[in-house]
């Protein structure tokens, strides 16, 4: 038995023995399972795949050698791989060069490889080359009503109106370690396509694959990568890049990069990088969501687009009539600019009609024609911890728009963003909307009018905006707040205008294009530093750098608590520090930890040890 055999084997007796058959045997003893081996010249037990699978009973193996050398160089089949527990699996499929080499080609027509209905989890394909299919769903691989496992395979060069590379309807696949690229769809979903029913028991899952190249061109199009519609997906550690929907000509798209409509989507710890929805409408170049509930958390979002002519939103994102939940995540350089239509914006979110909450996230340098980093409309949108910074709108809101409204920010930084030179806004603009504005700093952002805030009326001179401002620091004070007629500016308690002190705001070579080395934490002596108010800061337990969000007694301003290291709540890390190391230092298993510790625990895991010191002698200054 060679390596690869005994690679799927292992495979199959761990889901056999950790798993339950959903179909075949059943009775007090375990059955015979075959290996059948697959190889175009003849040597194997079977010269083609469809004729092993039909050979196959319920707990099979089935190894497929090369079709490299073969008079095709592929195997030129449609399979139909039956509902039973078999593992169809190139001859190493770890080794990329093997998959490669095990190709199987549609000869462009149906799907490469369908899935019968009701496949269970134990079916499984696993380290092929999957091109070259076209059908009216899934071109590359189409599933239905089943639960199947496709892992390390690359699906490429596929097409259909719907999961150009992949088609889930109404299953939990799952989808690991694949690459899903260059393949095209004329409706949704260029590389793969999960469609249910909104049942909470569907959930397929898209783990550590990467999706790129795919694209849609049609007159309505969604989900350049990934098309979600009525169905929980779970998508995790991928890297999603370079998909696109639509183009200039078209009526409209969503979702360059993924796609959710009426569902709940996950998104964890994917990099979402130079997606595009283009169309006449066109609305989220990385991640669009229409109902349902789109949740994001530790994610890149860079360089995604949306080019629509008329209206557009959401370079990054965009959430129509649903739930948004941004986490931990760095939404940098991306755009929704457009071409001559006056409604649009959010370079690197847009928001509409949806309730959203923005929590512990970098937005830098994204451009929008109305609101640089964020635009909500006729929605509530929440900011907390954030720092938004070097945003800027072609017209107007440099930072922040909101239009009829609800806007809430609290312990965001807001600083070096800017509007047109006749424009409105430079760090947050209101139309007929409500801000809340609190332990947040908005410096050093510009605009021909209200720099920092501007408020007024959208359409309806009576729908007038509110901005209640408390414990924040505004450059220029409550007189540097453009005030439109009827809206109302509440200046209230522990606010100010003072310099924040931020420890290096233009980097190192005074130029925001290298705005990765810009720290807009706080430098000692700043008028930020324990002026917040506690109360803002219960349902954000940490800063924006992961550290304790209330150090000594009482909250900073901004995104970034100062102290990390002043034991002394002195605002300066020296000896008098270092003397109460060895009171705060338990080490692994060492004591209990001590509550008035925080300071010195750098990497928030309730252990004071050695490996915290180091931000700890970073932080001294003697």
């Amino acid at each position: 038995m060679n390596r690869a055999t005994t690679t799927c084997m292992a495979i199959l007796v761990t889901v056999w023995v950790l798993g339950t058959p959903t179909f075949g045997w059943s009775g007090g003893s375990v059955p015979d399972r075959a290996t059948h081996v697959v190889n175009w010249d003849g040597s194997g037990d079977h010269a083609t795949i469809q004729e092993a699978l039909d050979a196959s009973t319920n707990g099979d193996t089935i190894i497929v050698m090369p079709s490299i050398g073969s008079p095709a160089g592929v195997y030129v089949e449609n399979i139909q791989f039956p509902a039973m527990e078999i593992t169809l699996c190139s001859s190493d499929p770890n080794d990329p060069a093997v998959v490669a080499t095990t190709i199987i080609d549609g000869n462009a027509s149906e799907s490469v490889v369908t899935f019968a209905s009701y496949a269970p989890p134990g079916a499984v394909i696993d380290g092929f080359t999957i091109s070259n299919g076209f059908a009216a769903a899934g071109g590359g691989i189409c599933c239905v009503n089943g639960d199947p496992t496709i892992r390390n395979c690359v699906i490429t060069g596929n097409s259909a109106d719907e999961g150009g590379g992949i088609r889930v309807w109404n299953g939990n696949a799952a989808i690991h370690h694949c690459v899903v690229s260059d393949n095209q769809a004329t409706f949704r979903g260029g590389g793969i396509c999960c469609v249910g029913f909104g049942s909470i028991v569907i959930n397929p899952t898209i783990t550590c694959c990467t999706i790129t190249g795919n694209s849609i061109a049609g007159d309505w199009t969604y989900g350049g990568g990934i098309c979600c519609d009525s169905i929980n997906v779970t998508i995790d550690d991928c890297v999603i890049s370079g998909n696109s929907t639509g183009s200039i000509t078209d009526p409209g798209s969503e979702g360059g990069g993924v796609y959710n409509s009426d569902g709940t989507v996950s998104i964890t710890g994917c990099t979402i990088a130079d997606n595009t929805a283009g169309g006449n409408q066109s609305y989220g170049g990385g991640v669009s969501g229409m109902g349902g509930e789109l949740s994001i958390d530790n994610c890149t979002l860079t360089g995604n687009s949306t080019n629509g002519d008329e209206y557009y939103g959401g370079g990054g994102i965009s959430c129509t009539w649903g739930t948004l939940i941004v986490t931990d995540s760095r939404i940098c350089n991306n755009s929704a600019v457009g071409g001559v239509g006056f409604v649009g914006g959010g370079g690197a979110i847009y928001a509409l009609y949806s309730t959203s909450t923005i929590s512990n996230c970098r937005i830098a340098v994204n451009e929008g024609k109305v609101g640089g980093a964020i635009m909500v409309e006729n929605g509530d949108l929440q900011a907390r911890n954030c720092e938004i910074t070097f945003n800027t709108a072609v017209v107007d809101g440099g930072g922040l728009c909101a239009t009829e409204g609800n806007l809430t920010v609290t312990n965001c930084t807001i600083a070096q963003n800017t509007a047109a030179l006749f424009g409105f806004g430079g760090g947050i603009l209101a139309y007929s909307s409500t801000v809340e504005l609190a332990n947040a700093i908005l410096w050093g952002d510009s605009a021909g009018f209200g720099p920092e805030i501007y408020l007024d009326y959208w359409w309806e001179p009576e729908e007038t905006s509110t901005v209640n401002i408390s414990y924040s620091d505004v450059e220029g004070g409550p007189n540097e707040i453009y005030v439109g007629d009827g809206s109302t500016l509440n200046w209230l308690t522990g606010s100010i205008d003072a310099d924040p002190l931020f420890v290096d705001p233009d980097g190192p070579d005074d130029d925001h294009e290298t705005y990765e080395d810009n720290d807009f934490r706080l430098s000692a002596g700043s008028p930020c530093i324990d002026t917040g108010h506690n109360s803002f800061a219960l349902l954000t337990p940490t800063d924006l750098d992961g550290h304790a969000r209330i150090l000594c007694s009482q909250v900073d301003m901004g995104a970034y608590e100062f102290g990390l290291g002043d034991y002394q709540c002195d605002q300066d890390v020296d000896l008098a520090d270092f003397a109460s190391w060895d009171e705060c230092m338990t080490g692994p298993g060492v004591g209990p930890y001590d509550p008035g510790c925080e300071a010195f625990d750098s990497n928030y895991d309730f252990d004071v040890d050695l490996s915290d010191f180091a931000a700890f002698e970073e932080a001294f200054t003697g």
